[in-house]
């Protein structure tokens, strides 16, 4: 399959930083190339200095000594003692030996591993290796070593001085190629005591060790030693060490002799039921064909095709690259996914129709199931149960389908609703399209039709029909009253990141805001409640919804008898660090914003109409208006051919929170902690239907985006909350259906417990392999997005081979020549390089090398390498992606990460980004297509946390993705991922770290129960004032009955501390009758029931008055320090 051109330009910057780091370097810019005569690589600095990795050091040296480097700094020495915390390999599978009293195990085959770890740990190493399994039938296995050495000299060279040209001399390094003879290694019959050594030059050791097992495979770990020994006060020579080292093996007949290396012994699902069991033999069959073939020793493996599971060779590889193809959503040509035609095509297809058209779908999932269970019998019988069990998961995820296909042929209520979604979402799709236009340019002109131009427009993705049809039934009360028993799951979607959830879950969302209007259509209020838990994923999303909110808006003013006078709308309610709380403020703010040069920050988050694409934020066109008693603040589209540049038509779009309250908006968007103010806002309890002019119902529909994040702490006490929020959105007898997605989870069927009490159904569902699960397959033959480790023993410090490589891909990629005709274009997937880091002390260090550190290394290599100073790159100032950034900035960094290389003008704001700084905030919702490179700086605490952050490159086929890891060598964590790269990488899907969610543990309860209490108190209760509490009420009573019974299914263990806990706080409530709720402002004299954490409480109120989160992240006490600038006189 042919390159594109920018997968060739991705390929060349990997070559590029590989000869920057490991080397050998090309010749410079200026040297004149001889066919004849090969071209040896001469350095005017030391090896050691010049390169990072791939280098065998003497043994016993001192750290802090160089002959080419100055003191080590400080990080030097802790890396260094770090690195002494030798890991421990559960690979290894080596008996233990009593060590004597000299230190040594008195097995000489023992001391040989150690020391071999042990030079390989150092933090300048002087071994590398590999451990794997072999048959013990083998036979011989040739041994490949390669390595090189630089060699010192002076060469002349000519200066020009005031007496004219004069000679001096310069010391040079020459480099020299080993030539290292084959070797041949013959696997042991029976087991040996001694290794096996051979020495290939002068101080060069290749050494080979065996264990024979008892399952008839032999333990083999062989090692490359530099065995040159230098003395304790000796610094590091060059001359001594050897450079661009590798060592492989291969079975000399030919034959795939190398085995899986396992970890753990095979599990057999039959044995147990518990449901972690059945997940892990479910993760084995998934991934049985994701083999690790060996495990690295100071370096990485990499190993060749795999053929009846075993290959015939192995091979360290110091910069290992893996290339994770992409899981692509599975399409079709059919009618059955056009999204016009399933709206009926402007009336030229019949509804009765459209079940037939969605027939093809369920069969042809079915004939794909068909096809898994005929491949059953020929699995180990060990995976035959879990190859089962999720084959009839299928099977009920096909019949949920055909009972939603065969709903809309006998509920034409559902139907109509059914088309009239895939109508918004169609026109959705073209609106949130349109980009950012000013208002001084002209409009593309909105269209009339919304009949697909080309095949693949106007389409869903094969799951995400699915998803809509399967759920269907969920929505929907039965003639008897009844529910669905599918109302009760929560419907996950497990779908890898960029894969198309939330067209998905927005699907979902506008079939069921039709349906409830169509059933009644007066029944406004929130119909929908989408919860994130980032305020930038919230921000982003909102500005997708509101384009579909439109869409529904426009279809209901088209037919308001049959969808009601009530607009359909949409609502932003988040922290107020992102949105107005108040009318009055947010007035003020507007008329601020419209000042000239006005500094006032944008809190109305909606940058451009959703509809037209108009910009909204141009202060002399402001897309905010003032409007009505009491003032508030509206969105007008500045753009008159618009369909809402009016008051009266104005855009469907709600940010401040009071004009949440007063009309609740169909559809809420939210981060899962504002609802933590559910406690302290009485006219929060509107959003559920309470309290609402002609009693609207509660949500119907809660959908949880990105589940993974709600965990820890926050998940704990979101899952607490959630207690509350349930029976708010039941208090009319019928439960919200629950759907969330996520595309990094295990255990999720614990999580869903902990959380919403439920149980949960995952979809898609898996088949036979994870490659392939009918509705979305790997494609190996796109570029997909290529993982880089780099694990820099060679560098005095972890932030100098940050340097060396950030500066190594920012020259590569101003400097690297373009073959003719390849545009300047294909550099910009690359320009902007986005690092990502784990804390904000590390990125706060790297702000500085971008300033300083790499541009002087930038133009060292510019030196070296004699680049024409036209191709030499100037960095900018780096910009940070935060929790740092305020709401206003947040929006202009995503707007700036658009602009692409070559820039269009002079105008700074089209200049692209050299490199973003950035924390977790981006692992969920920044979805850039340009960019294509990210350096992620130590491995993240989580699997999850990489997935989702390195999947925010990569994500078009036009910018193939380039992800650099770099390991910290002093980090045992960073050394093991490194050293089992492939493996990790081909299947880190398996390896997500299951979640934590304990909503009913003590802290949690102790920190938000009452708040919890408070909340059932004010808006179920009916309680108005605090001091009307009665602990007698039927009502309050059947409230605790049920978060008791809660907890006694999620977390049986605590129910008696809840019980307790809850009979404490009603007995101080009713004792105390306190005279007001508590608030914000200036405490009050008398004693409140609550006040917010994070305040003081005051002296008189007796340490009576309740500590209430305001949000679900926020408690610690925050202190103002002050410098005293005078003291008291002590006397």
């Amino acid at each position: 399959m042919t390159k594109s051109n920018e997968e060739t330009f991705r390929d060349e910057l990997i070559d590029a930083l590989d000869r920057e780091l490991v080397g050998p370097g090309l010749p410079p810019h200026d040297y004149d190339v001889n066919a004849d005569q090969p071209y040896i690589e001469r350095l005017e600095e030391s090896p050691t200095q010049r390169y990072s990795a791939g280098v065998l050091f003497p043994q016993q040296q001192v750290i802090n000594e160089h002959d080419d480097q100055g003191d080590a700094t400080d990080e030097t020495a802790e890396a260094a003692a770090v690195a002494d915390e030798e890991p421990t390999d559960p690979l290894e599978g080596d008996p233990t030996s009593e060590p004597k009293r000299d230190g040594s195990s008195g097995d000489s085959l023992t001391d040989a591993y150690d020391q071999t770890v042990r030079l390989a740990n150092e933090f300048y190493p002087s071994a590398i290796g590999f451990s794997c399994l072999c048959d013990d039938d083998a036979g011989d296995l040739i041994i490949r070593v390669s390595a090189a050495r630089y060699e010192s000299g002076t060469v002349p060279y000519v200066v020009e001085t005031d007496d004219g040209p004069q000679t001096r001399e310069r010391q040079e390094w020459r480099r020299v190629q080993i030539e290292i003879p084959h070797q041949t290694l013959t696997v042991p019959k029976l087991a040996q005591l001694t290794p096996w050594e051979r020495t290939l030059v002068d101080s060069l050791l290749i050494r080979g060790m065996f264990r024979h097992r008892s399952d008839g495979s032999v333990l083999l770990t062989l090692s490359l030693l530099n065995d040159h020994q230098s003395g304790l006060d000796s610094r590091i020579s060059a001359k001594d060490c050897f450079f661009q080292v590798s060592v492989s093996v291969e079975s000399a007949a030919g034959k795939t002799v190398f085995r899986e290396y396992k970890v753990l012994p095979d599990r057999d699902a039959t044995k147990s039921d518990t449901p972690d069991i059945q997940e892990e033999a479910a993760l084995e069959l998934l991934y049985r064909t994701r083999k690790a073939f060996a495990v690295g020793h100071g370096c990485s493996v990499d190993w060749g095709s795999e053929t009846d599971g075993k290959v015939a060779s192995l091979g360290t590889v110091t910069i290992p690259r893996v290339k994770v193809p992409p899981v692509e959503p599975r399409s079709t040509e059919g009618d059955e996914l056009s999204m016009y035609v399933l709206s009926g095509a402007d009336g030229q297809v019949k509804p009765a129709s459209i079940p037939s058209i969605l027939q093809p779908l369920g069969d042809d999932y079915e004939n794909w199931i068909k096809e898994q269970e005929a491949e059953v019998a020929g699995l180990p019988d060990r995976l035959k149960k879990p190859a089962t069990d999720n084959l009839k998961h299928c099977r009920t995820c096909l019949g949920r389908i055909r009972d939603g296909i065969e709903l809309l042929g006998s509920d034409s209520v559902m139907l109509e609703a059914f088309m009239l979604a895939n109508k918004a979402i169609l026109m959705q799709q073209h609106h949130s399209r349109r980009p950012k236009r000013p208002t001084d340019v002209g409009m593309k002109p909105l269209p009339t039709s919304y009949e697909p131009k080309i095949q693949w427009e106007g389409r869903w993705r094969t799951f995400q029909l699915a998803f809509i049809l399967m759920n269907l039934s969920s929505l929907k009360t039965n003639e008897d009253g009844s529910e669905h028993p599918e109302r009760d799951l929560v419907d996950l979607i497990w779908f890898p990141t960029g894969g198309g959830k939330t067209e998905a879950y927005l699907g979902l969302a506008a079939t069921d805001i039709f349906l409830r209007r169509l059933i009644r259509p007066d029944n406004a209020g929130c119909t929908v409640l989408m919860r994130y838990t980032l305020r930038l994923l919230t921000a982003q999303q909102f500005q997708r919804a509101s384009s579909m909110i439109c869409a529904c808006e426009l279809i209901r003013r088209g037919r308001p008898n049959d969808l009601g006078e009530e607009a359909i709308t949409i609502g932003l309610w988040v922290g107020g660090s992102l949105t107005p709380l108040y009318r009055e403020p947010a007035v003020k703010s507007l008329n601020n914003l419209a000042k000239p040069n006005s500094q006032e920050a944008n809190e109305f988050q909606m940058l451009k109409c959703p509809w037209c694409g108009t910009a909204m934020d141009e202060p002399d066109n402001l897309g905010y208006q003032p409007h009505g008693k009491p003032k508030t603040v509206i969105f007008v589209c500045p753009e008159a051919a618009c369909e809402f540049s009016s008051p009266k038509r104005r855009l469907p779009v709600v940010v401040i929170d009071d004009d949440v309250y007063e009309a609740p908006p169909t559809l809420i968007i939210g981060t899962v902690d504002k609802f933590a103010m559910l406690a302290w806002r009485e006219m929060s309890g509107r959003i559920f239907g309470i309290g609402t002019p002609g009693s609207n119902d509660p949500p119907d529909l809660i959908i949880q985006d990105e589940l993974h994040l709600i965990s820890g702490p926050l998940g704990s006490v979101v899952g607490l909350y959630e207690s509350a929020i349930d029976l708010l959105c039941s208090w009319k007898g019928r439960k919200p259906k629950i759907v969330a997605s996520t595309a990094t989870i295990r255990r999720a069927w614990h999580q869903c417990r902990a959380l919403y009490d439920r149980p949960t159904s995952q979809f898609p569902p898996q088949g036979l392999d994870i490659s392939d699960s009918f509705f979305a397959k790997e494609n190996q033959d796109t570029p997909g997005r290529l993982y880089l480790g780099i694990f820099a023993t060679a560098a005095p410090s972890f932030v100098t081979a940050m340097v060396r490589t950030l500066g190594g891909l920012f020259h590569a990629c101003k400097s690297m020549p373009l073959p003719e005709g390849v545009p300047e274009e294909t550099r910009d997937p690359y320009w902007t390089v986005l690092q990502y880091f784990s804390s904000l002390r590390e990125l706060g260090h790297a702000a500085t090398l971008v300033e300083a550190d790499i541009p002087e290394y930038m133009w060292s290599i510019t030196t070296r390498t004699a680049t024409p100073k036209e191709l030499h790159r100037s960095l900018g100032s780096p910009v940070e992606l935060t929790s740092r950034r305020t709401a206003d900035e947040i929006p202009a960094i995503l707007e700036r990460l658009e602009k692409r290389y070559p820039r269009v003008s002079d105008d700074w704001k089209d200049k692209p980004l050299d490199t973003l700084l950035a924390t977790n905030m981006i692992s969920v919702g920044v979805d850039v297509d340009r960019l294509g490179l990210m350096l992620v700086v130590g491995q993240p605490k989580t699997t999850s946390e990489y997935i989702q952050a390195s999947s925010r490159v990569g994500r078009s086929k036009d910018a193939p993705g380039l992800v650099v890891a770099m390991y910290n060598p002093g980090k045992p964590r960073d050394r093991s991922h490194y050293e089992h790269f492939r493996a990790y990488h081909e299947a880190f899907y398996k390896h997500v770290e299951p979640t934590s969610v304990t909503p009913f543990s003590l802290p949690v309860m102790e920190r938000a129960l009452h708040g919890v209490l408070v909340v059932l108190t004010r808006h179920l209760v009916g309680v108005s004032k605090p001091d009307q509490f009665d602990p007698a009420s039927v009502t309050l009573n059947e409230l605790v009955n049920e978060i008791e019974r809660r907890c006694s299914v999620v977390d049986p263990e605590h129910a008696g501390s809840l019980k307790s806990k809850l009979k404490t706080l009603i007995s101080k409530w009713s004792s105390v009758k306190p005279s007001e709720w508590g608030g914000f402002g200036k405490p009050p004299e008398l004693r409140p029931l609550m006040y917010p954490a994070g305040s003081e409480p005051l002296p008189s109120w007796a340490g009576s008055a309740w500590s209430t989160p305001s949000s679900m992240r926020n408690v610690d006490v925050e202190c103002r320090a002050e410098v005293i600038a005078s003291y008291e006189n002590d006397e």
